[in-house]
């Protein structure tokens, strides 16, 4: 069967305003690896990322059309399902396919998607099982009901659930994601990074050991599962051979998992003289690292560490549930200099628990920690994760269902963000967001830093800073409202 796998849309020019060029695509490894499945099954895919080409909906069923696919799947989050609603229409009246959504949205709201006609099948958590058994049982006309972990709407209306999957216990055991489906060219441009090649995903464990409260990732990756290092390395040097490319991303919650594991990684890399051959960045956690773990990974090609530090006040830090301490925070960071690698920072504002002094001291502390890049964004309640739940009860509360694309946490124009904490408004909120990122780049020392460093191209922090000026003046006469409420 011919299958489309599509990455929806996001149009960030109606949320953040002019700084939504600063937002860059990355190729789904997500899709990837679901491609990858689905070719060894013998079946014949699509993949269009429409987020990546700019894709208005006409032009994407224009694209959907030609390939003329049985099964249309999208992997949903909650920002970009408001793509997949445009282009529906048009992809029923045109092409005819059955619509499968898969991801975190299609997991937490399977049954509603089905009844509403927004999906033919919701794929619930993870699929790389579920979507071969899927499309071969459409292939041949046989009964949903017995493939485990979707949901499925009957010709006569009545929405199906069947029993969970259990999660891939053996991530190893999964095919190579399939990267020649995808334009890599798409994604040689980070105007947050500097970054003028593509940075090719790649993933050595799935899953999470802690509980943020603000993180969905658990209603798709249940528990920690880690790959083997010797595959993860012959994954990245079979890429680089194939593909030419040199620069990979870890997308792990949080890479390495472990000392023992990052010490393990650069040890592969040394053993086949593949130290010097690739750069690397990742994500992880402030309390994941130390000095000596730093000198090596940076001695084997890393370049770039994100940290997801999320705030500058303990108990905003506490409340969330994220198990780190402000002091973590400093010494990671300056660990990470020391070592030669760059350093990012991850800061959320609005957090529960938040106050306007607490988000300006947040911004304060990303300003003295010294960080080559930092991103503020502010806190959405993800449907999925504890916050969402919490905030689902509340008055006034945003239908992610009726207006999907407004949980997105660069809401810096238009509606704005769809929560703010007690005592501030999401006016409020969006003006701190504004302001923190401003008064981050619009500093001498941190020009200097960049130049040297290269860390963010000149232009780029020029064109950033016009945006952020730019629209900050816009926004400049609404920026308080009125106090105690949600919008």
């Amino acid at each position: 069967m011919r299958v489309t796998l599509v990455h929806p849309g996001v149009d960030y020019r109606r949320s953040a305003g002019a700084l939504g060029r600063f937002l860059s695509p990355v190729p789904l490894l997500g899709i990837a690896q679901l491609a990858a499945g689905l070719e060894a099954a013998g079946h014949s895919v699509e993949v269009i990322d429409q987020f990546a080409e700019g894709l208005p909906p006409e032009a994407l069923v224009d694209r959907i059309a030609a390939f003329r696919p049985g099964i249309v799947g999208f992997s949903v989050l909650t920002p970009n399902m408001g793509a997949v609603k445009e282009v529906l229409p048009g992809l029923r009246s045109r092409v005819g396919a059955k619509v499968v959504l898969g991801n975190i949205h299609a997991t937490r709201f399977h049954r509603e998607l089905c009844a509403r006609g927004e999906a033919d099948v919701c794929a619930r958590g993870e699929a790389d099982e579920t979507l071969p058994e899927l499309v071969a049982a459409m292939e041949r006309g046989g009964d949903l009901a017995s493939v485990r972990g979707i949901s499925f709407r009957t010709p006569g209306g009545e929405v199906v659930t069947t029993p969970p999957r259990e999660a891939v216990r053996d991530i190893d055991s999964l095919p190579e994601p399939a990267w020649h489906l995808f334009d890599l060219a798409l994604y040689s441009r980070d105007p947050m990074t500097a970054s003028r090649r593509p940075v090719v995903p790649v993933q050595s464990s799935r899953g999470c050991a802690y509980s943020c409260d603000f993180c969905a990732q658990g209603e798709v990756f249940p528990g920690v599962r880690q790959r083997r290092i010797e595959r993860v390395v012959d994954e990245m040097e079979g890429v680089a051979d194939r593909l030419g490319v040199r620069d990979f991303g870890f997308i792990d919650a949080y890479f390495p998992l472990s000392r023992r594991q990052g010490l393990a990684f650069c040890a592969e890399l040394r053993r086949r003289g593949l130290e010097r051959r690739f750069t690397w960045i990742g994500e992880t956690r402030v309390d994941k690292v130390d000095p000596e773990l730093l000198r090596e990974m940076a001695a084997c090609g890393c370049r770039l560490l994100m940290y997801g530090i999320e705030a500058g006040d303990e108990f905003v830090l506490k409340e969330s549930n994220k198990r780190t301490e402000v002091r973590q925070a400093r010494d990671a960071v300056r660990w990470t200099k020391e070592a030669g690698i760059l350093a990012m920072g991850l800061f959320i504002m609005g957090l529960p628990g938040d106050t306007r002094e607490s988000c300006l001291r947040t911004a304060a502390f990303a300003r003295e920690l010294g960080l080559d890049i930092a991103k503020f964004n502010a806190a959405v309640p993800y449907p999925g994760s504890p916050f969402y739940e919490r905030y689902r009860a509340t008055p006034g509360a945003v239908d992610p269902l009726e207006e999907p694309e407004r949980f997105s946490s660069w809401q810096l124009t238009g509606k704005g963000p769809v929560w703010a904490p007690p005592g501030m408004t999401t006016r409020e909120l969006s003006w701190l967001q504004r302001s923190a990122m401003l008064r981050f780049y619009a500093r001498p020392a941190l020009v200097r830093q960049a130049l040297a460093r290269r860390s963010i191209d000149p232009g780029d922090m020029l064109a950033g800073a016009s945006a952020l000026l730019r629209d900050g003046a816009a926004a400049a006469t609404r920026r308080w409202g009125g106090r105690g409420g949600r919008t």
